[in-house]
């Protein structure tokens, strides 16, 4: 007998086949295992999943991430709120603006940020309970100090970043030099389409030449 595994949940996990071992011995009833039965799933539908709930199987709707925040099922985000089984959503007014929860008020913090004086090449961070000026690095620094990976041909030595060229396209970089590269070398001496296809024709005309007894 064919029975229909599903999971805690009543989602169907896959289908097994029962044998007389599985019968009473002295009833002769299947014995079902758990969390199976010898109902069938109903038809796959368009919006909604199958699921078997009390002892049957029924289509359950599937929601959408606004339904989900109305039930509850998924945190709001920054401007959400829920109002008469609604979700509606607030526009922040400003950059100056921060989220309580319920609206969007003015955050004295941020206003004092913006008022600090800007200054090139630097961006304001709070650090140690004062703000401070945190100098921007260039992506040369940033290199040398490891926050990005270097690109071939390029090293620190003595934390100086050194560009390499590379001596040739037949070159490889191993992180530390140039090396020839005997892969690159190889293809290198393969024909190109432009030869191939004009052997090839050489080898067609030759082909018909010597059919046709001219060689």
């Amino acid at each position: 007998m064919k029975v229909y595994n599903y999971d805690l949940e009543g989602y169907l996990l896959g289908v097994s086949e029962l044998d007389n071992s599985d019968k009473c011995q002295i009833t002769g009833d299947w014995l079902i295992p758990a969390q199976a039965t010898d109902k069938e799933p109903l038809q796959e539908k368009e919006g909604f999943e199958v699921k078997f709930i009390d002892n049957e199987w029924q289509y359950i709707k599937l929601l959408t991430d606004e339904e989900k925040k109305i039930n509850g099922e998924l945190p709001l985000e920054k401007g959400e709120i829920i109002q008469d089984n609604h979700l509606i959503k607030l526009e922040k007014p400003s950059e100056l603006h921060s989220w309580d929860g319920i609206e969007w008020h003015l955050d004295e913090e941020k206003i004092r940020i913006s008022k600090l004086p800007s200054k090139e090449g630097f961006e304001v961070k709070f650090i140690e309970n004062e703000w401070q000026y945190i100098k921007l690095l260039t992506d040369e620094e940033k290199k040398i100090q490891g926050l990005i990976p270097l690109e071939d041909g390029e090293k620190i030595v003595e934390g100086i970043l050194i560009k390499v060229e590379s001596p040739s396209d037949l070159h490889s970089w191993n992180g530390s030099e140039w090396y020839l590269d005997e892969e690159k070398v190889r293809i290198s001496k393969l024909p190109s389409a432009e030869e191939l296809q004009k052997n090839t024709i050489e080898i067609v005309v030759l082909d018909l030449l010597t059919e046709a007894g001219v060689l």
